[in-house]
């Protein structure tokens, strides 16, 4: 899904387009668990969580919107793969992202372990939620990233598909033609290339 990271483009980037520049509080509770949450102090969060109001001023941010904002501040077409972003990062399910799930997924995706940026990465990719990872899911959803390659990455020129097939050959370890959980964090835990193929090594 990620193929930003490899292209020398950082999609968290786009997705800073959510932030504006200031806004309200958060309470001394609020802040409190999302230091626990978090790898962010007071400070840090108060910061984040007044550029996220001033973005969004009724403290959260519908698909539509989130999709809108990070095509755009990416300059191309990656609607698909933004969506299922933001269909992870709703945990509640309600339409909508808060600034709580905002900034625990964010960090989760920047500071977190392997196991937690991995099972970040399969939920995204699995699009019906069945818990496991089609061929046809992860060639969809890297089709949908890499529209976000440079044109003058010379390093690696593979298609979506010929991506999605290597992960399928490292990955389903049992040959039945889908990934599972288990398969799919044994593979990365053995091959820290299965993260190259990924684009979240970089983060």
């Amino acid at each position: 899904i990620f193929l930003l990271v490899s292209a020398g483009v950082s999609w968290v980037s786009c997705l800073k387009a959510i932030m504006g520049a200031k806004g309200s509080k958060l309470s001394d509770k609020e802040l409190k668990d999302l230091e626990e949450t978090t790898k962010l102090n007071r400070e840090q969060l108060e910061h984040k969580f007044s550029q996220f109001m001033q973005q969004n001023p009724t403290g959260v941010v519908d698909r539509e919107t989130f999709i809108r904002l990070t095509t755009s501040a990416c300059g191309a077409d990656a609607g698909y793969m933004f969506g299922r972003i933001f269909d992870v990062w709703d945990t509640n399910r309600d339409g909508s992202v808060d600034f709580k799930e905002f900034i625990t997924s964010t960090s989760v995706m920047l500071h977190g372990d392997l196991e937690q940026k991995l099972r970040f990465a399969f939920d995204v990719y699995d699009a019906n939620g069945d818990g496991r990872l089609s061929l046809t899911e992860m060639i969809q959803m890297m089709s949908a990233a890499f529209v976000l390659v440079s044109d003058t990455e010379e390093d690696d020129r593979r298609t979506p598909e010929e991506r999605a097939r290597r992960i399928m050959e490292i990955a389903d370890t049992n040959k039945d033609g889908e990934i599972t959980w288990d398969e799919f964090v044994g593979a990365g835990r053995k091959q820290p290339d299965l993260l190259e193929e990924l684009g979240i090594s970089g983060l």
